[in-house]
């Protein structure tokens, strides 16, 4: 029987239909409990509910995103990260020269978001790295993940080391020297045989070729990039060119350097850089006026 001691199913009479909502009147279907027309009004009761809910108009005077534009500006570098992090419209809404300018909110006199736009201003000028976009710059000025091993960076140890040369964010020396870049030996056969070219390479001021922090009064080996380097969402970050790159350069029948970074590896152009260097200035001035006022 379907319960114990009943060779029938029981009528309406003895078990009414209950009412319950939810996953519940699934399982008094199945079991016979109620009625089919029952959870077929059910059915139609949610359908009519969600129907009512995506035909309500938004509501206009809760968030004016113009007014919230306006507000982003005047947040520092960590709060603008976490605001771009609600929805898409205010990642839409980040610019690179609001990133930059989000420094002067800052209420401490050292932080690493001017630590980081303090490095990061000679590299752009001098058009040596990817141009980041406006989320990457506001992840390099106010988080402390490693880009390289994805970790979090309990200490910023030696900035200069890391931003300054490569402008990107690592967690230690160990990671930077083994992970991202690769020494360029001069004691190598290669590098005698066209020794002139290579010197005239590594002095261009699009191509990062930085000494060893230990040995950068000997100049006997240089590091550049190990590879092209891509962030978790595909751009390409740090240096523009790597060792291969220059050994392709440093070949008798290669175009000049200039031609090579245009063909071969699609450099951003000049005018992408313009940006953040004309955000870069303002922020110096305000600091300019700032120290003459302290004095």
């Amino acid at each position: 029987g379907f319960l114990p001691g009943l060779s029938h199913i029981p009528s309406d009479e003895h078990f009414p239909t209950p009412k319950i909502r939810g996953s519940r009147n699934i399982l008094f279907t199945n079991c016979g409990l109620m009625d089919s027309s029952v959870s077929v009004r059910l059915r139609k009761r949610r359908k009519l509910a969600s129907r009512k809910l995506e035909q309500q108009p938004p509501l206009p005077g809760v968030l004016n995103l113009d007014i919230l534009a306006i507000v982003m500006m005047f947040l520092p570098p960590s709060d603008l990260f976490n605001m771009s992090l609600t929805c898409k419209e205010f990642r839409s809404r980040v610019t690179t020269s609001m990133v930059v300018l989000s420094v002067l909110n800052e209420t401490k006199k050292d932080t690493h978001a001017k630590t980081m736009l303090g490095h990061l201003g000679p590299l752009m000028k001098g058009n040596s790295i990817h141009c980041p976009s406006p989320l990457r710059l506001l992840f390099l000025l106010g988080t402390n993940f490693c880009e390289i091993c994805h970790c979090v960076i309990r200490k910023l140890f030696h900035e200069s080391e890391t931003a300054s040369t490569y402008g990107i964010l690592v967690c230690s020396k160990q990671c930077l020297m083994r992970k991202y870049t690769l020494a360029f030996r001069k004691s190598w056969v290669r590098y005698y045989r066209n020794a002139q070219k290579y010197n005239m390479i590594t002095r261009h001021p699009r191509i990062l070729a930085r000494p060893h922090w230990r040995e950068e009064m000997l100049n006997m080996r240089f590091y550049l990039a190990r590879r092209h380097w891509y962030s978790q969402k595909g751009e390409p970050i740090g240096a523009l060119v790597t060792l291969q790159d220059v050994d392709a350069i440093a070949k008798e029948d290669a175009p000049d350097i200039l031609s090579y970074l245009d063909r071969e590896l699609n450099v951003p152009p000049a005018e992408k850089y313009r940006e953040f260097i004309d955000a870069c200035k303002l922020v110096e001035e305000h600091w300019e006026l700032e120290a003459e006022r302290a004095v």
